[in-house]
């Protein structure tokens, strides 16, 4: 584990109480310029409607979206959880989680383990949770390339084109909030794309 690496995951284990021995990485990501803003794509993002979760004890309230990625027709799966009611949040407060390179978020993040998902853990003690699949992945758009055989193409979601999806997704939850910057959490290669994207994207006022 990289030196980086590592002591991300101090501050991860320090904030959150609980975490595997993976590698995690834990960022902040501020908003980005305003030319950069304007330059991302406008579609609203379809929200599905909330359920509670079916874990026992204090609900969370889950509300899934499809926001457009900086690519045509390439769609992103955004999940929510958070305590009914709260609707406002200071940056400290809010997390997205990434995933790693071979499954999608849900099965890291959302997996019910004895009626409690990690999402769960975290937005019952007051945080305003959220996951993305990035292309590929999950519930986000496949790209053409996977529906044809894998020697017909390069291989496609690299790390490059997976830090432009954590972008568009840390865009729209920073929009829906009203906030300037948020945590990310990576598990795995997330921690890869979190070394790659918090750089770019720590514009401070």
């Amino acid at each position: 584990m990289s030196w980086l690496n590592a002591n991300m995951f101090v501050s991860a284990t320090n904030t959150f109480g609980f975490l595997g021995p993976l590698a995690l990485g834990l960022c902040t990501a501020t908003a980005a310029p305003a030319v950069e803003a304007a330059d991302s794509p406008v579609t609203p993002p379809l929200t599905l409607k909330p359920t509670f979760g079916p874990n026992e004890g204090t609900p969370t309230l889950i509300e899934e979206f499809l926001i457009p990625s900086a690519d045509p027709a390439i769609d992103l799966y955004v999940r929510n959880k958070h305590l009914p009611g709260d609707r406002t949040y200071t940056p400290d407060k809010i997390l997205l989680f990434v995933h790693g390179a071979t499954y999608p978020a849900e099965t890291a993040f959302d997996l019910q383990l004895d009626g409690l998902s990690w999402m769960d853990y975290i937005a019952r003690r007051g945080y305003d949770v959220y996951l993305v699949d990035v292309r590929g992945y999950g519930r986000s758009t496949r790209p053409p390339e996977m529906d044809r055989p894998p020697g017909d193409n390069a291989p496609i979601v690299r790390t490059q084109t997976a830090v432009k999806d954590v972008g568009a997704a840390v865009d729209f939850i920073l929009e829906r909030r009203g906030v300037q910057k948020l945590n990310l959490l990576g598990w795995s290669w997330g921690t890869t794309l979190m070394g790659w994207y918090t750089p770019r994207r720590t514009t401070r006022k």
